[in-house]
C-alpha cells in the first residue's frame, strides 16, 4: 500500500511539476514581439516622405523608400533630388549610414546627410530591378497612383499654385505702375 502511495505521489509530482515551471515562464514564441517603441527607436513614418537636409542645411528631397537588404537591415535611404515641378528630378539611393537622424526640441525628426550637392549632381540614378518594377505596374489598377506619386503630384500642385500666386502679384504690381 506504501508503494502505491510513494507511487501515485511520484506520478502527480512528475505530471504537476513542467505545468507549474510553464506557468513560471512566458511562453518561448514571446521573444519573438515588441512591446514597447523606445525613444532611440523610429518609426518609418518618421523617415518616409521626410526632407533630407546636408551638413550645410540645404534641402536635398524627400525620402520615398528604405531599402532593405536581406539581412533585414535598411541599408539604403532613395530619395528624389533635384528639379523643379518634377522637371530634371533624379532618383538616388543614399547608404543609410550617411544620414543621420535625430529630433529636434519640439520632437520633430530632422535627417542629415553628409553629402555635398556636387556628389548627388555626380551620383548615377537609382534603378528598382525589372522584375519589381514588373511587380508594381500589375498590382497598380490603371488610374491610381502609389503614394510617392500621390505625393509628388501633390508638391507640383502646390508649386505651380504659389508660382501663379507669384505670377499674379507681379502682374498685379505691373499694372499698378502702367496706370
Amino acid at each position: 500500500m506504501l508503494k502505491t502511495v510513494l507511487l501515485s505521489a511520484a506520478t502527480a509530482f512528475a505530471i504537476a511539476a513542467p505545468q507549474a515551471q510553464a506557468q513560471d515562464q512566458p511562453p518561448p514564441d514571446q521573444d519573438k514581439f515588441m512591446t514597447t517603441h523606445t525613444p532611440d527607436q523610429w518609426l518609418s513614418t518618421e523617415i518616409l516622405g521626410r526632407q533630407v537636409q546636408n551638413l550645410a542645411g540645404e534641402e536635398m528631397g524627400d525620402i520615398d523608400y528604405l531599402l532593405i537588404d536581406e539581412s533585414n537591415r535598411v541599408v539604403a535611404a532613395v530619395i528624389g533630388v533635384g528639379g523643379f515641378l518634377g522637371i530634371g528630378r533624379k532618383v538616388v539611393a543614399i547608404r543609410f549610414d550617411e544620414i543621420k537622424r535625430r529630433r529636434t526640441d519640439d520632437g520633430e525628426v530632422e535627417l542629415l546627410a553628409n553629402v555635398t550637392e556636387e556628389a548627388l549632381d555626380a551620383a548615377s540614378e537609382f534603378r528598382k530591378s525589372p522584375a519589381t518594377r514588373r511587380r508594381e505596374e500589375a498590382e497598380e489598377p490603371a488610374g491610381q497612383m502609389t503614394s510617392s506619386e500621390t505625393r509628388k503630384r501633390a508638391g507640383k500642385a502646390e508649386a505651380r499654385k504659389e508660382a501663379e500666386q507669384m505670377g499674379a502679384q507681379s502682374g498685379e504690381t505691373g499694372s499698378a505702375q502702367e496706370q
